[in-house]
């Protein structure tokens, strides 16, 4: 389907908003678990050691947000082209600054040199 002929949406959910049926199922999953607590701490207890920990970060991927890699080489491009810029700016004004002061001390030599 071509993007023109697609129409705009006007309803619905608002981003981020929760679908009600996920939240009715995480509630009804979280009250298993909290019943199952007790059990599921004693049955971890009797694993060994690296099947307990393989057990939990497995269920960490279920509780916790996964977080996404951000790529700053972008950024970090365009700050080093700024620096330059400004670096190149600075420059400049020193350059102005100090060639406004040879053109005045010029003067000020050829003014000497006449009245020598």
């Amino acid at each position: 389907m071509d993007a023109e002929i697609k129409s705009k949406k006007t309803g619905g959910r608002q981003k981020g908003t929760p679908n009600k049926s996920t939240i009715l199922h995480r509630e009804f999953l979280q009250n298993v678990l909290d019943a199952q607590t007790p059990k599921l701490k004693r049955e971890l207890s009797l694993l060994h050691e690296k099947d307990h920990l393989k057990i939990i970060l497995s269920c960490c991927e279920y509780i916790l947000r996964k977080l996404q890699t951000i790529d700053l080489s972008e950024e970090i491009a365009k700050e080093k082209q700024l620096r330059k810029v400004l670096l190149f700016f600075q420059m400049a004004k020193e350059f102005l600054l100090n060639y406004n002061s040879l053109i005045f001390w010029r003067v000020v030599l050829n003014e000497i040199l006449i009245i020598a």
